[in-house]
């Protein structure tokens, strides 16, 4: 922080105090002092001092300084005057938002846009964060969206501004800024502020449906993985749980990618979305359509999932999927077709069938109970859940 030299401070506000005495009804003594003062070094010294005083009433005055400072020339400074001009400035920022004064919320967001030092601009926003300045939400979200893409790398001016928004934007709170603060913590900045974005995504919204949709439905692999597991932990509703999960298992089939990495997220997607689906017990047509859309290019963890999707459906429609797929298995079983992951699908696919209790499947079931290249276990599986199907 700031700080004059005490002798040089001290004269100062000896100065201040004999005003005092010269200025009697005179109205406001510091903003007396501050405009008579000639030099902008003086001014930032009595800055300091009044800010130093901690008087909460004082802080009209601190925002005419505030104003005053803001219209300083800064590349017309010598670099004794640059560092007084800037260290005053993050006083006032500090002791505006520290009062909640309103009435500067508009100098402070001005500051924010300029292109003054990164240290200035981030105590602005901090400021305005402080103050509740909601109105500047959909604004401050932009600002960091823009650095998030931003090459790794930025700087450390970018990653000042960066935290002046992601610190504003949890005091503020609102679900429309979870999409930036997701980004900012897995972009490129240092690990203490991808945490502190982290930990803000937790504070700013205990149910980020809407924030989580919006990143499902435009973000990338990476950013949709993410969402979908902060969304699952989080206070939101069963139904839109449920609902993204849907979206997350859509756009999972949608978007694969081309890439190592955006092939594995896809793939994490998909599961991480049916693995909820099942758990939830899914019964709607969507659900339905989905799984077969994912069944073909479904890994062998993928369709036990599919398949344990369609059990907990318990509906016929589910029932006539799985009548399919247990004949399929069964026919690649008479052509000798043997596998461990074979006999894991069958053995899921009939406990669904059971789950559904259709006789559609009735057929499929005796099937395979009659063919022999099965194991036992599978055979006995069969006959199971053919005879709590036929009720007997």
């Amino acid at each position: 922080m700031f700080r004059l030299p005490r002798a040089f401070a001290a004269g100062v506000f000896f100065l201040f105090l004999c005003a005092a005495g010269l200025a009697q009804g005179s109205g406001n003594i510091f903003l007396l002092l501050f405009r008579r003062s000639n030099s902008l070094v003086h001014r930032c010294a009595l800055v300091a001092e009044m800010v130093e005083a901690s008087d909460r009433s004082k802080a009209p005055d601190l925002a005419e300084a505030f104003y005053d400072l803001s219209r300083v020339d800064r590349s017309l400074l010598s670099p004794s005057q640059a560092e007084a001009h800037l260290g005053a400035m993050r006083l006032l920022c500090a002791a505006l938002g520290e009062y909640r004064h309103a009435e500067s919320q508009d100098a402070l967001m001005a500051l924010a846009r300029s292109k003054d030092p990164g240290v200035l601009r981030a105590e602005a926003l901090i400021a305005l964060g402080k103050m509740r300045a909601v109105r500047y939400v959909d604004e401050i979200t932009s600002m960091l969206e823009a650095i998030n893409v931003q090459a790794v790398g930025g700087g450390p001016e970018r990653e000042l501004i960066a935290y002046g928004c992601v610190q504003a934007l949890i005091r503020m709170g609102g679900v429309s800024a979870w999409p930036a603060l997701l980004e900012a913590s897995t972009g490129w900045y240092t690990a203490s502020l991808k945490q502190l974005a982290s930990t803000g995504l937790r504070v700013i919204a205990r149910d980020p449906s809407l924030g989580a949709q919006t990143v499902i439905e435009r973000g990338g692999l990476d950013l949709k993985l993410l969402a979908m597991e902060y969304l699952l932990v989080s206070e939101a509703p069963a139904e839109s749980k449920l609902a993204l999960a849907r979206l997350g298992l859509r756009k999972s089939l949608e978007t694969s990618g081309n890439k190592g990495t955006d092939i594995n997220s896809a793939t994490l997607l998909r599961k991480r979305s049916m693995d909820w689906m099942v758990q939830a017990g899914d019964r709607s047509p969507e659900a339905l359509e989905l799984y077969r859309l994912a069944w073909n290019t479904a890994s062998v963890d993928g369709k036990l999932s599919i398949l344990a999707g369609y059990g907990a459906s318990r509906s016929e429609a589910a029932a006539i999927e799985l009548e399919t797929v247990i004949s399929e298995f069964n026919q690649r079983r008479e052509a000798g077709y043997v596998s461990d992951d074979i006999d894991r699908l069958i053995r899921t696919a009939i406990a669904a069938a059971a789950d559904c209790r259709s006789p559609v499947v009735l057929p499929a079931l005796s099937a395979v109970a009659a063919n022999r290249a099965w194991s036992a276990s599978v055979h006995k599986a069969a006959e199971d859940a053919r005879r709590l199907i036929a009720g007997y």
